[in-house]
């Protein structure tokens, strides 16, 4: 699999003379002591000799060679790709290579190929060529947000843009929108290694700009690890007053300040002033306009968090060249999750939602939740209890006492603000919004504190379990808060890439979103004298049955009216949570896209209620001369209404004689696929 030569002109015949020295696809490591270089080729023995007269590799001594008879041109493509990840994550070399070109791409039996890449990492790691396991690196930061990440189409379409643009005009402005996970960061990251790589941009002083101190350190010290790049490259909003730049680019532009609850009037005062800015006007995204040549804004509106954050109105006045990122990195259940809880969160759910392989839990206890991601980061690594800011901040001043207390449990907030989930006490605290936006965790633990309540089934903001005093915003009214909490909470529910587990202390709150998400009923617990809580085992009741099987009879038209098939498919396990005892339950497999606006997508499964009638609004099975779909029911005056909910699809009025219900839609089996 892996052949070691040594990088010079007396291997050059042994090179020649190997198996896939010549003609055949394989992948090579250049390194030496500190540095390393990743190519493929159909001609190893050719770029081997391209390498010899190239000035940076004269500090390269060792070649590998990977490779196998199996191997084709998409392979080695694909191979190369994941070891410039994979090294530069791993830390061991700093790569020579460039960050263009860096693409994924599918081919004939991928997966077979993906698992024989961790035995060709394994036997790097016996070579000593690595230093660290595939998860390990996978965790770390250095790899999350290294500029080597293989980008998307998307990806790579904004930044062509970008730079074509730089290239033809003296100034230039570009807003990047994106939910979180959208990979923002990442892209930011990249943009800056590679627009430095390039000359043809004469693109000097690039700088990237992150308003959080937290995340800012982090990305610090991915840059030291990088060839190209250096720490003093990431800099804070006040720095940027400080120079002239050819580029900024700003990765959560939307952190960005104005001159409202600051901690510092005097420097950003001071900053105004030497920028020529009136002293109440000026704001930080004038800063960036006055001092850079090309100012790039990786955004989202929703994850603006503070009233000192400079409002949407104000990005809506940019006159800027537009982009949005669409994909979802992070969340293995992808968009339709990041939808789902922006939904809840604003109150505006239709139907309940699983996502079959994410686990999405709300917790009746709240230290069986804590206890939980403790055993997840054990496992798994990289898991995080965090919550809203609702409890006074007292561990600052006396590091002894407990900040957070809830139902007799008692909690400290982080301990540090710079690079906090990576600290070595993080999994024993709990982060707030300002140490997690912008960072990835495998498992979230999410504390809702009691400024969110419900209240006369309205959820309501309460100001005085609040407790950021900086974050608080008088003028504001109770909706215009409860925008940024709930921007809060959509922010640090979205963080967890295989899970996102939630407590909520308001009893009522609680107990309506366990309509929407499966709930974890308080586990009894005995105390030893290692003060470990440990689980009580009982005999498992009927009653404790989480899920049944109930199989799936073909699919349903969610468009114009067509047959139902009626041949069994498949079976599928349903939470027990969203049955009803007595009641007869069937699924379908849904097809076209009327339903859109409700999350109901092709591929998804709706599991059905068997019966013959319908409330209004109901969502429901529907057969009209003997063709069925799946519509809302709609009473209208003496007619009934089959609505879509998609504004491109038209409504089907019936007379009730010619309408059969043959169930209600009670909840959506998402297709992660």
């Amino acid at each position: 699999m892996i052949e070691i030569f040594k990088f010079n002109s007396n291997s050059l015949d042994e090179i020649k003379n190997y198996k896939y020295g010549k003609n055949w696809p394989v992948v090579y490591i250049l390194h030496g002591e500190k540095e390393a270089y990743v190519g493929e080729t159909t001609s190893v023995l050719r770029r081997t000799k391209n390498h010899l007269d190239n000035k940076e590799r004269k500090n390269l001594d060792i070649i590998n060679i990977i490779s196998d008879d199996k191997f084709n041109k998409s392979v080695a493509l694909d191979l190369e790709s994941k070891l410039i990840e994979y090294i530069a994550g791993d830390g061991k070399y700093k790569l020579q290579n460039g960050n263009k070109g860096l693409r994924n791409h599918n081919y004939y039996e991928r997966e077979k190929y993906n698992e024989k890449f961790e035995l060709i990492w394994n036997e790097l790691l016996s070579m000593r060529f690595a230093n660290n396991k595939m998860i390990d690196i996978e965790n770390s930061d250095l790899f999350k947000l290294s500029p080597f990440k293989v980008l998307t189409d998307e990806q790579v379409e904004i930044v062509n843009s970008i730079e074509n643009i730089i290239k033809h005009q003296s100034k230039s402005t570009h807003i990047i929108k994106g939910e979180p996970g959208s990979g923002k960061t990442i892209l930011a990251v990249y943009l800056v290694k590679y627009l430095l790589s390039n000359k043809d941009n004469n693109l000097k002083n690039i700088k990237l700009v992150v308003p959080m101190v937290s995340l800012r350190t982090t990305i610090k010290n991915v840059f030291k690890s990088i060839k190209g790049l250096k720490a003093n490259m990431v800099i804070g909003p006040y720095d940027v007053a400080k120079s002239k730049f050819d580029l900024l680019i700003v990765d959560e532009a939307h952190r960005l300040a104005r001159r409202k609850n600051l901690s510092n009037y005097g420097a950003y005062d001071q900053a105004n002033k030497t920028l020529g800015l009136k002293k109440e006007s000026g704001n930080q995204l004038d800063w960036l306009f006055k001092q850079s040549k090309h100012v790039v804004l990786l955004y989202d509106k929703n994850q603006s968090v503070k009233p000192t954050d400079i409002t949407l109105d104000r990005f809506k006045e940019i006159d800027a060249n537009m982009y949005a990122l669409e994909s979802q990195f992070r969340v293995k259940a992808g968009k339709q999750y990041t939808k789902y809880i922006e939904n809840i969160l604003n109150d505006n759910v239709n139907l309940k939602e699983i996502f079959t392989k994410y686990e999405l839990k709300l917790f009746e206890d709240v230290q069986d939740m804590v206890d939980e991601i403790k055993m997840k980061d054990k496992t798994h690594g990289l898991s995080r209890n965090i919550a809203g800011y609702a409890w006074k901040w007292i561990s600052k001043k006396d590091k002894s006492k407990f900040d957070i207390e809830i139902d007799n449990y008692k909690f400290r907030w982080n301990s540090t603000s710079k690079d906090w989930i990576n600290s070595d006490n993080a999994i024993n605290e709990i982060g707030c919004i300002h140490t997690v936006q912008g960072y990835d965790l495998n498992f979230a633990g999410v504390i809702i504190g009691p400024e969110l309540v419900m209240i006369d089934n309205k959820i309501r903001y309460i100001d005085g379990n609040y407790k950021d005093g900086r974050a608080k915003d008088s003028s504001k009214t109770e909706e215009e808060m409860k925008k940024f909490i709930t921007n809060i909470y959509k922010t640090l529910l979205t963080r967890g890439i295989y899970g996102t587990y939630i407590y909520i202390c308001d009893d009522n709150l609680r107990k309506h979103f366990s309509k929407y998400i499966e709930i974890v009923k308080k586990q009894p617990y005995f105390q030893e004298i290692a003060n470990e809580r440990k689980h009580i085992l009982s005999k498992i009741e009927e009653k404790d049955i989480k899920v049944i099987n109930i199989k799936s009879y073909g699919d349903i038209a969610a468009g114009k009216l067509e047959p139902v098939d009626s041949e069994i498919n498949k079976s599928i396990d349903v939470p027990i949570t969203l049955l009803e005892k007595g009641k007869e339950y069937f699924m379908l497999e849904v097809k076209g896209t009327s339903m859109i606006d409700v999350n109901i997508l092709p591929h998804d499964h709706v599991v059905v209620k068997k019966q013959n009638y319908a409330n209004a609004n109901d969502i429901v099975i529907a057969v009209v001369d003997n063709d069925a779909t799946i519509k809302r029911y709609i009473i209208n005056k003496e007619k009934i209404v089959l609505m879509p909910e998609n504004k491109n699809v038209k409504e089907i009025n019936v007379e009730e004689d010619d309408l059969i219900i043959n169930g209600i839609v009670v909840g959506i089996i998402k297709n992660m696929e």
